[in-house]
């Protein structure tokens, strides 16, 4: 298949039965996720469907350029139902990625600078500013030039701390109910919220509330989080349930900012009368239906009443803010797990909170058929959890160090200035912690027995694996150069990246086995590093890929981070060593051969830079 890998499906197709409810290989499944077009009321009602048509029966050309009444009357609908200090809308927006950033851009302009302060772990969108939105974002080369101030945490209270040290006026983004990272505690919400906009409004900081997780009746059928919360913001994100399930999503904001100008803010499909008529139509359903809606909140608050018995032997965190819940376990197997069991009894749930929580985003018109659905299956699935918790096979990795130590202890006796560090089994769980902070994949380590062991995962170890095509090569050194940059720029030493630590599952890397380390945190240590990375995993690409051609961006960009004498002196010295081995045969399961044969091409090209 040529799509792209991660477009392709996880899962066998589904079919829609009606609202929330489909067919997955003649099995029925309820969707409790909202799915990526976070419909709020499931499959859209046939009144909203026809509304679309309707429009679209009635346009041949949708030019944003001569107007549309459904376009003006959406912007009529949307600024008087939305908190009293927002009167401006910009919705030739097409998805939440374009609301963020139009609302970003309304910002900077405004405050006449690029510093943003965002909340850690937090999602906003995918972009080239919204990524850099995510702390996590794994390439320097994916996000945009702006200045990223995080938190220290992921809660409201640490972003308030960051707000009130910072004293130039900043932009700050914050999705109020905090989706991205678990969900806040409500009551937290209530008593901070307000202390945020207070602290923002005295500094001159532009606030920026992402609602596009919760906008559309998540919060017991209202709108908006300041019907909620009562609490305004400078400017508004909405998309996903606004359209439902059509290309469609908003900037609101207050009329005190300057505005953007055109060909500042506004996309090729954004606007379309289908979609304008698609989110009236679903405002509109969401307002008549109010009485529908006020008797699933009763039903679903029961749900989640009996969810909290089902798990109250369990070791789970529970957070619930209207329509949305999430599950928080202290063992993060049990996310991936529970999950899986869910789906295959006939339930759709979401991963969230970097994989730690389970996410539950319930339709708006929930109902006593998916309420005894949905307690079935959870308590059928926690009955199967506890099993597989018990009969958990574990891969033990800390007990010895690596094999190869011998080897890098022999290739260290060039490089006096870089000192072996033999981790102990509690600091490679540091590393590993540390590393999936940063987004640095690795295996679910736990320490078993007091030996750190992980689940055995999908994927093969390098050493073992033949690179078949330039695609997979060059997909495989970003990610691994995108990490070592990551943590080195967070002052993070990783250690033997070696072949047989490193897991491939075809689109994925992650590292694994931190026993072997270095003592010295240095840009001397940090280049040794990188470029011992890149020797050791290029030697993997067929030399009939056009290694050469493959391979020179990245040399291009050691020469950029590492522009010293120390580069060529380290490369240097890994040639003599390769050069000096008369007894041993092969390096780290790879001959002495290849080894000089990819250093060669290697100083070629970096003397030609």
């Amino acid at each position: 298949m040529s799509t792209q890998k991660s477009l392709q499906p996880s899962y066998s197709r589904i079919t829609p039965i009606k609202n929330s409810w489909y067919m997955n290989k003649k099995k029925k499944i309820l969707d409790l996720s909202g799915q990526t077009l976070n419909l709020s009321f499931g499959e859209p009602p046939s009144e909203i469907k026809k509304a679309v048509i309707d429009e679209i029966n009635k346009n041949a050309f949708f030019s944003s350029r001569f107007g549309s009444q459904v376009f003006d009357d959406l912007s009529t609908l949307l600024t008087k139902n939305a908190p009293p200090n927002i009167c401006c809308i910009n919705h030739k927006l097409s998805d939440g990625s374009d609301a963020v950033e139009t609302a970003l851009k309304l910002g900077c302009e405004n405050i006449r600078s690029t510093n943003i302060i965002a909340l850690k772990n937090a999602w906003h969108g995918e972009t080239m500013a919204t990524l850099q939105l995510s702390n996590k974002l794994r390439s320097k080369y994916l996000g945009s030039n702006v200045n990223i101030d995080f938190t220290s945490g992921t809660n409201l209270e640490s972003l308030i701390e960051k707000v009130n040290n910072t004293n130039k006026p900043s932009v700050v983004i914050l999705d109020p109910i905090g989706f991205s990272t678990g969900l806040f505690e409500f009551h937290q919400i209530k008593t901070l919220l307000p202390k945020l906009r207070e602290i923002c409004q005295k500094k001159g900081h532009f606030l920026i509330f992402d609602e596009i997780q919760s906008f559309g009746g998540y919060l017991n059928g209202k709108l908006f989080s300041y019907d909620v919360f009562n609490v305004e913001s400078d400017a508004i994100a909405i998309g996903k349930a606004l359209g439902q399930g059509f290309p469609i999503s908003a900037c609101l904001y207050s009329n005190e900012f300057s505005e953007l100008l055109y060909n500042e803010a506004e996309f090729t499909h954004g606007g379309q009368p289908p979609a304008c008529a698609a989110a009236i139509s679903g405002i509109n359903y969401l307002f008549k239906h109010q009485s529908i809606i006020d008797k699933s909140i009763v039903l679903w608050n029961k749900f989640l009443d009996e969810l909290e018995c089902i798990f109250n032997d369990s070791l789970f965190v529970i957070r619930k803010v209207g329509f949305i819940c999430s599950l928080t376990p202290n063992d993060k197997l049990e996310v991936y797990e529970l999950t899986e069991l869910l789906f295959e009894s006939g339930l759709i749930v979401r991963k969230g909170n970097s994989s730690k929580s389970i996410l539950i985003k319930a339709p708006i018109n929930f109902d006593e058929d998916m309420y005894i659905w949905a307690i079935k299956i959870f308590k059928e699935s926690i009955l199967k959890l506890k099993n597989i918790k018990s009969n958990r096979q574990y891969i033990e990795i800390g007990n010895k160090h690596n094999k190869n130590i011998s080897n890098i202890e022999l290739l260290l006796k060039k490089f006096p200035k870089i000192l072996l560090n033999k981790r102990t089994i509690n600091q490679q769980y540091k590393i590993a912690s540390e590393l999936e902070d940063l987004g640095i994949p690795s295996p679910n380590f736990i320490i078993h027995n007091d030996i750190l062991s992980y689940r055995k995962i999908d994927g093969v170890f390098l050493n073992k694996y033949t690179i078949k095509t330039a695609l997979e090569a060059k997909s495989i050194l970003n990610q691994l150069i995108d990490y070592i940059i990551k943590a080195h720029s967070n002052n993070i030493i990783i250690g033997n990246r070696c072949t047989e630590n490193t897991i491939w599952n075809g689109t994925n890397i992650i590292f694994c086995n931190f026993d072997i380390g270095y003592k010295n945190k240095n840009k001397y240590v940090m280049t040794f590093e990188h470029l011992f990375l890149l020797l050791n995993h290029i030697i993997l690409i067929p030399k009939e890929l056009n290694r050469v051609k493959i391979i020179k961006p990245y040399l291009f960009e050691l020469v950029d981070i590492h522009n010293n004498n120390d580069l060529k002196d380290i490369a240097i010295k890994f040639q003599n060593f390769f050069n000096s081995q008369d007894k041993t045969e092969e390096f780290l399961s790879v001959s002495i051969d290849q080894y000089k044969e990819v250093l060669d091409e290697f100083l070629n090209i970096i003397n030609d830079i």
